[in-house]
């Protein structure tokens, strides 16, 4: 039997001491994702999947990534948007799960798995393969590529809810699913039992509407971008799923550390840098820039899937130049 305490690792049979002390590093554990599942807080990474040229996963890239990020997020977002999941097939999804839930026995953040498909059948067999793999959340976008009304959406929801024990977040991104999710929508999921939102919307007023009707104490409430994680955090909502924490995670998490001690001249300085990288990549596609952005500062996360590609040599350098004008790299 292989046993392992923090970096201890045991390949014969173990003192008293440590196994005590395996028995309270596991009932830390759960204890602090318990206190995360109640109301997630601080900066959660909608993880990158890193590829090979052939569109299969770089294994052996994950663990570094996953450790580059681990000091600085509370978790882990499985297969969301900037994880590629809705370009990966069913299998593959399988297989970056189980492989960031395997890091995670050493790691010990939130893995939060996105299980939204096309189709209810495909959805709930994610799910249930990520309660089987360590997930400690789901997440679902709606049902997207066909028109559904909000009954065809309330029986996906249900039956998703219905064939998992793990808390269920709805993942709602308009403008890529395009569908709006109404207030009254919104209610009635809540009342089927959906625990929170990942509300990437950034409509401010609109999730300002929802906490009105559904307080934060019958709904966690998560901002799914760094870009408007401050006026977010005003109203009261403590955790972002942030794209940008893939490449600068240090920055993200400073901002919300900021945020929390109320320094003011903090959070307008590193808010400035945010929107001036935010700005800088969005002249480009925000997903090859990412994976160009970790290379530069030596993280290498692979490629993104096709039909993403690989940045031109002068757009390569135009980035880099300005991240070092900034002296952000």
């Amino acid at each position: 039997m292989v046993l392992f305490c923090k970096n201890v690792h045991f390949t014969e049979k173990p003192s008293l001491d440590h196994l005590c002390c395996i028995i309270n590093e596991i009932l830390e554990l759960f204890t602090s994702i318990e206190e995360l599942m109640e109301h997630i807080k601080g900066i959660v990474t909608p993880v990158l999947t890193p590829f090979l040229p052939n569109g299969d996963i770089a294994e052996s890239l994950l663990p570094s990534f996953l450790k580059f990020l681990t000091p600085h997020v509370n978790g882990f977002f499985v297969c969301g948007s900037f994880g590629s999941g809705m370009m990966m097939e069913i299998p593959q999804r399988k297989q970056m799960l189980e492989l960031v839930s395997f890091q995670n026995t050493e790691l010990h953040r939130l893995v939060i798995a996105h299980v939204g498909t096309t189709s209810t059948a495909s959805t709930i067999d994610l799910a249930q393969h990520a309660q089987q793999h360590g997930a400690h959340a789901l997440a679902a976008v709606l049902p997207y590529y066909y028109p559904h009304t909000n009954n065809a959406i309330l029986y996906h929801f249900r039956s998703l809810l219905e064939s998992t024990d793990l808390p269920v977040y709805l993942y709602d991104y308009p403008s890529y699913i395009h569908h709006e999710v109404s207030l009254e929508l919104f209610e009635k999921l809540i009342e089927l039992g959906v625990c929170g939102v990942k509300d990437t919307s950034g409509k401010l007023d609109a999730m300002q509407k929802r906490m009105q009707s559904i307080p934060p104490t019958r709904c966690d409430y998560l901002v799914g971008t760094e870009a408007i994680l401050v006026p977010a955090h005003e109203i009261g909502i403590r955790g972002c799923i942030s794209g940008l924490s893939n490449v600068f995670p240090e920055l993200v998490n400073a901002l919300f550390k900021a945020l929390e001690s109320d320094f003011q001249e903090e959070i307008l300085h590193i808010q400035t840098i945010i929107f001036f990288i935010r700005q800088l990549m969005r002249q480009y596609s925000k997903m090859e820039a990412s994976y160009a952005i970790l290379q530069m500062r030596g993280v290498n996360c692979g490629i993104p899937r096709t039909p993403f590609g690989a940045m031109n040599e002068s757009d390569l350098a135009h980035i880099k130049q300005e991240l070092i004008s900034k002296q952000i790299i």
